[in-house]
C-alpha cells in the first residue's frame, strides 16, 4: 500500500552500480576513463570506483564463468550519471572522443540530453544533463502531450550541437533545434 506523498521516503541518489564481468581489467580501466574516478580497493576479484566522496560508484566483480552478451538474456539496459551543466557533460564528450571512447546513441529524451557508451562488456552507460531546472518545469513539458508522442526522443548530431553552442546558442535554445529534429 503506498503512504500518502507528504509522508514518503525516497533514496536521494542512486548509490552505485554493480556489474559481475569475466573482464575485470578492462572494465576497469574503462569506468575510470568514463567518469574520470578513481580506484578505492581492487584486487584480483573486485573494484570499488568512485568518482566523488562515496566509497564506490561503481562494484565490480569478477566472474570467469560470464561470456560475451548476447543481447537475449535479461540484463540491466544501463546506468545512468548525472552532470551538473551542458557544458559539464560536452567537456566531458570530447575528453572521451580524444580517448578513441565514443557514444553509440545521442539523444533528447525531453527532460534530458543523453549521450550512451558501450563498456567493454556490453553494458550500456548513460551521461546526462537534465534540460530543465526543475520538477515543475519538467511536469509541465509531460503535459504537452509531446513527451507521450514520442517517449524515447530525438537523436541528433553531436558535432552540430557543439558547434550551436559555441556560437552562443542557449541551452533552450539547443533544446527546441535538437527536440525538432533540426540537429538531425
Amino acid at each position: 500500500m503506498d503512504k500518502p506523498e507528504e509522508i514518503r521516503t525516497h533514496p536521494f541518489e542512486i548509490a552505485h552500480v554493480n556489474y559481475h564481468t569475466s573482464r575485470l581489467k578492462e572494465m576497469k580501466a574503462w569506468y575510470l576513463t568514463l567518469l574520470e574516478g578513481e580506484t578505492v580497493f581492487a584486487n584480483d576479484d573486485y573494484a570499488f570506483l568512485t568518482y566523488d566522496q562515496d566509497f564506490h560508484r561503481i562494484a565490480l566483480i569478477r566472474e570467469s564463468k560470464l561470456g560475451d552478451k548476447s543481447g537475449r538474456e535479461a540484463t540491466a539496459h544501463h546506468a545512468a550519471f548525472a552532470y551538473a551543466s551542458l557544458e559539464d557533460l560536452i567537456h566531458t564528450y570530447e575528453r572521451l572522443a580524444e580517448k578513441g571512447i565514443h557514444p553509440v546513441r545521442i539523444i533528447n529524451h525531453g527532460p534530458t540530453i543523453s549521450l550512451y557508451y558501450r563498456d567493454p562488456d556490453g553494458n550500456q552507460a548513460e551521461l546526462q544533463v537534465n534540460n530543465f531546472g526543475s520538477m515543475t518545469e519538467i511536469l509541465k513539458f509531460l503535459k504537452t502531450g509531446r513527451f507521450a508522442a514520442d517517449p524515447i526522443g530525438i537523436e541528433f548530431n553531436i558535432h552540430r550541437f557543439i558547434e550551436r553552442l559555441r556560437k552562443g546558442a542557449t541551452k533552450e535554445e539547443l533544446f527546441h533545434m535538437t527536440y525538432e529534429g533540426e540537429l538531425a
